[in-house]
């Protein structure tokens, strides 16, 4: 995600929105829908930028139970897509 529309969702935050979206890993939607740019973000860096907008990040199930609610910036998580290093060799990109 561009600075720019990293500072749209925060934004989007202080204007009422409490779903940050999903993390997707190789997403296609987008991409087949023509975006020019990946959607990839990890969680650690959604979370850097729910607190840089003044909001408490929580991680919540499907059905927006909560699991988890982040206290700290630099809290450590066990969540299995922290552990992932998204790049385009081991991924693969929809427009190469």
């Amino acid at each position: 995600m561009g600075k720019g529309r990293a500072k749209f969702a925060q934004f989007l935050l202080s204007c009422g929105a409490n779903d940050f979206g999903g993390t997707l890993i190789n997403e296609s939607i987008s991409s087949t829908a023509g975006a020019k740019f990946g959607q990839y973000m990890s969680p650690k860096e959604i979370r850097r930028l729910i607190f840089d907008a003044k909001r408490i990040p929580a991680q919540r199930t499907t059905t927006y139970s909560i699991i988890r609610i982040f206290k700290d910036i630099n809290e450590v998580s066990d969540i299995p897509l922290e552990k992932i290093e998204w790049s385009e060799e081991k991924f693969g990109s929809y427009f190469s």
